[in-house]
Parts: structure tokens; C-alpha cells; sequence
């Protein structure tokens, strides 16, 4: 081991499963990490990103029209998906 690499110090963070308890508000809309996050191991985060930027482009979109509605299916979008991602989460870290 040279001097150099005995310098170097391990870091790290916490990982937690979060998701908002609402998905928007007048003015604003969450999308991507900002609206939930996940275990890194579930490697659900690229897709799950990428899933909310698309559902919430489209809500913006039909926001358009002056109703609500959007933002309700966009929020019942989320909340699928991340009782979903819960539900494989509990599959998969039942056989440790």
C-alpha cells in the first residue's frame, strides 16, 4: 500500500424511501428524487424518475384545460407507484 491510498477515507449517506405527502400545490409540482426517493438497492430511482417527469409533463400540460383533474390523476400516479415499489420492497427484504 502506497502513502497515497492509505489517505483515503470511505463516506457515505443515508439512503432512506421517502415520498411527499402531496405531489404539488398552486404553483408547483414535485418530479423525480424531489417527490420520492428509494432504496438504492431496488434500483428503482432512474426509472422511477423518469416515470414522474413524464406523468407530471403530461399533468402540466392538461393543466392547461383550467381543472383540477390533472393534478389529482398525477398525484394517484405517484402514490401507485410508490405503494407498489413498497409492496416489491417488502417481497424482496422478506428472505433476508
Amino acid at each position: 500500500m502506497n502513502d497515497e491510498s492509505a489517505s483515503i477515507r470511505a463516506s457515505g449517506s443515508a439512503a432512506a424511501t421517502t415520498c411527499l405527502n402531496t405531489a404539488g400545490g398552486e404553483g408547483w409540482l414535485a418530479a423525480g428524487d424531489a417527490v420520492a426517493t428509494f432504496d438504492p438497492v431496488s434500483s428503482q430511482g432512474m426509472l422511477s424518475a423518469a416515470y414522474t417527469g413524464m406523468r407530471a409533463g403530461e399533468a402540466l400540460l392538461r393543466a392547461r384545460t383550467g381543472t383540477r383533474e390533472w393534478f389529482d390523476e398525477y398525484s394517484q400516479a405517484v402514490s401507485r407507484m410508490f405503494v407498489g415499489y413498497l409492496a416489491q420492497r417488502l417481497s424482496c427484504y422478506r428472505y433476508e
